[in-house]
């Protein structure tokens, strides 16, 4: 943090405090992921609709008519 500061130093008081923050946020994971057990349990609701066996479908209701 001190180098950065060191290269712009007219923007110190600015910067010191959004460099802090940004400290305490590096040890936060990069990325947020489904658990295995979510993905699994949409799948399988997936492929229930795609396959008709709980009465809907994956294909949006389309008005019956021409375009």
């Amino acid at each position: 943090m001190e180098a950065c500061l060191a290269m712009y130093p007219e923007y110190r008081a600015e910067l010191r405090p959004l460099l802090q923050i940004a400290s305490l946020l590096r040890p936060l994971p990069p990325e947020i992921a489904p658990s295995p057990v979510f993905k699994e349990r949409t799948r399988v609701q997936i492929l229930a609709r795609h396959e008709g066996q709980d009465g809907t479908s994956l294909a949006p209701d389309r008005p019956s008519g021409k375009f």
